[in-house]
């Protein structure tokens, strides 16, 4: 039987038919701490792939970014790593049928293999991470945490350059808002299957930091998240949404239907 959106969510904790907490390995049903609990859990898988604790086979295909998401989402949802089985939009886009996640999934992995990535210079980068990002955005192939695994991904498909990604806002001027707004305008026209990157190059081009030796400003940046969380100076979900641009998925795709508010987290507890 293929899954439908209830299914992901607990039955008592839905308000309005769309909004509850989903189904997760330890059995929160309070948002706000599975909201938690779930940051917790993948800041430190994040941590232990960017510091190559845990080395995951680089194919850059659709088992990488699975591998990816299983890593980090493993300990939290059951589907973790597993396409949704649901159609999904957040506000006015529409992301991928769930027929459609392998194309456009194997689109990036074409893109990644034809690079020259050896050769690339700054423009030539931003070109080609934001077509291959694209195209990932528009798979959005996980029921939650889509904008995690595909930045953990995308900064590996990096690696085979001579840059590397940088998510901290500090840095490059990049906020989660403006993230947002950018890859939500890199959606194919209505009618359309392929992507525009174009309103995402700008992003990668600000996101590139030449390769150097030595930790990524990422992983010093995660370490920085671990320590404000520790030290309960600001709340972790806060942190990461600035950092990463990371929202949950909001509503079902539901034609000729009025969405229902937003699934958008309160602010969580601090640990």
């Amino acid at each position: 039987m293929s899954p439908t959106w209830e299914s992901y969510l607990y039955p008592e904790t839905m308000t309005d038919g769309i909004t509850g907490t989903l189904r997760n390995i330890p059995g929160y049903r309070d948002y706000e701490e599975l909201q938690a609990f779930e940051y917790d859990e993948a800041l430190d898988r994040e941590i232990e792939l960017r510091t190559g604790q845990v080395d995951l086979p680089r194919t850059y295909d659709s088992e990488h970014l699975r591998a990816i998401h299983r890593h980090l989402f493993g300990n939290v949802y059951e589907w973790a790593g597993e396409y949704r089985g649901i159609s999904i939009q957040k506000d006015a886009t529409h992301f991928a049928d769930p027929t459609e996640i392998d194309d456009y999934l194997s689109a990036a992995n074409k893109i990644i293999a034809d690079a020259d990535w050896a050769t690339l210079d700054h423009k030539g980068f931003a070109d080609v991470t934001s077509e291959v990002y694209a195209n990932i955005n528009q798979a959005h192939p996980f029921r939650e945490g889509n904008g995690r695994a595909g930045k953990v991904f995308m900064s590996q498909v990096a690696e085979l350059s001579h840059f590397r990604i940088s998510y901290d806002p500090q840095r490059t001027g990049i906020t989660a808002a403006l993230w947002n707004q950018q890859s939500m305008l890199s959606a194919p026209d209505f009618g359309q299957r392929t992507p525009d990157p174009a309103p995402l190059r700008p992003i990668f081009y600000a996101l590139a930091q030449p390769a150097t030796d030595g930790p990524s400003q990422t992983v010093e940046l995660a370490w920085s998240v671990r320590a404000h969380r520790l030290a309960g100076e600001r709340s972790m979900p806060d942190i990461l949404n600035e950092a990463r641009g990371d929202l949950p998925e909001s509503s079902p795709s539901l034609p000729h239907q009025e969405l229902g508010q937003s699934n958008a987290p309160r602010r969580a507890p601090r640990r």
